[in-house]
């Protein structure tokens, strides 16, 4: 065999080479990643229309790209939603849904590390979880020596609120009463920077702690403590909005305010984030009291955002799958269509 022969082989042999390398590529790629076709469905599991099933689809769908994309007129709990490829490292896929009263499941598509959906004859099987007790433990300072009644219409308040919002939610509350002190209110005046002093009249490391005082001439209703180093921790000292404590329990749970930084409510037609007569009551306006209306970008963050006390792993009851939605609308990150639920 002369030079050239020689060269000519070593070509042929490394041009079946890369085009076997190819197909096998392909074969695997295909194996894995391309799933279903033209009636790949997604099928919830014990749910039922009554229970308004939301789902949210990220993924390459019909020749186009798609981040969470939501199925708006779900009317089976068996959603068709197309020819789905789930193998574009550009282009994730993912499913999320959501159903009142259940809360949230949010998981890679089926065939991809760490999947925990099932697919079957092109229909992906989404259980939902059962509703999760939320652990709260009340500190109330009150002279009376019982539960007073602002803070119980206060908890009954949260108890409607958060199942209705179809996060998934059932208040577990304990209260513990003991009187005020100028310490205390000293305390409360310096809002988070105190939590030393009320942690001494008692703490629970398995519980959200919420500590509870009329304390006059302080602006607003509450704080959060999560932005300070406390996740499990808020404070009210005001009585004169009935939804003061959902509202520091929708922070914990990784909701803000509205505000040019908070894409999951801000700009979102016909939901209040300022003065906006007529439109829905937002629970994370602070100065509101009768509350209605919820969007699914917040039901998306208190069940799947990694600043949910949910999904902290220290303390709280469940650590899932999570999804993190920034807060910022200005950046280019895929977040969940902003839409009343």
């Amino acid at each position: 065999m002369g030079w050239t022969e020689a060269v000519n082989w070593i070509r042929s042999r490394i041009a079946v080479v890369l085009a076997t390398v190819v197909l096998v590529a392909a074969a695997i790629l295909a194996a894995l990643y391309l799933t279903g076709g033209t009636a790949t469905s997604v099928a919830f599991l014990n749910t039922s229309l009554a229970q308004r099933p939301v789902l949210l689809f990220s993924g390459w769908v019909d020749g186009k790209c798609q981040r969470f994309m939501p199925v708006r007129a779900v009317t089976s709990t068996t959603v068709p939603i197309g020819s789905v490829w789930a193998g574009y490292p550009w282009c994730p896929a993912e499913v999320v849904a959501f159903a009142q009263g259940s809360g949230a499941v949010a998981s890679p598509w089926p065939g991809r590390p760490g999947s925990t959906l099932t697919l079957t004859s092109d229909v992906l099987q989404v259980p939902l979880p059962w509703p999760r007790a939320l652990k709260v433990h009340l500190w109330i300072f009150d002279g009376g020596g019982a539960v007073p009644d602002w803070v119980n219409e206060d908890v009954q308040t949260a108890q409607d609120l958060f199942p209705a919002f179809g996060v998934g939610v059932v208040l577990d509350t304990l209260a513990s009463v003991s009187p005020p002190s100028d310490a205390l209110i000293q305390a409360f005046k310096k809002e988070c920077d105190g939590f030393d002093v009320l942690s001494a009249t008692g703490y629970d490391p398995d519980r959200l702690n919420i500590y509870l005082m009329i304390v006059d001439g302080m602006w607003g209703q509450g704080m959060s403590c999560a932005k300070d180093g406390h996740p499990d921790v808020a404070l009210v000292w005001s009585d004169q909005y009935r939804a003061a404590l959902a509202h520091e329990l929708g922070h914990l749970m990784g909701l803000l305010e509205p505000s040019a930084y908070s894409g999951h409510t801000v700009g979102l037609p016909g939901f209040r984030d300022g003065d906006c007569p007529g439109c829905g009551a937002n629970l994370m306006i602070a100065s509101i009291d009768e509350v209605k209306d919820v969007s699914l970008g917040q039901v998306f963050r208190m069940n799947l955002d990694s600043d949910s006390w949910w999904n902290l792993g220290v303390g709280s009851p469940f650590a899932g799958s999570t999804r993190t939605c920034q807060d910022p609308i200005d950046t280019d990150v895929p977040c969940p269509l902003m839409a009343l639920r």
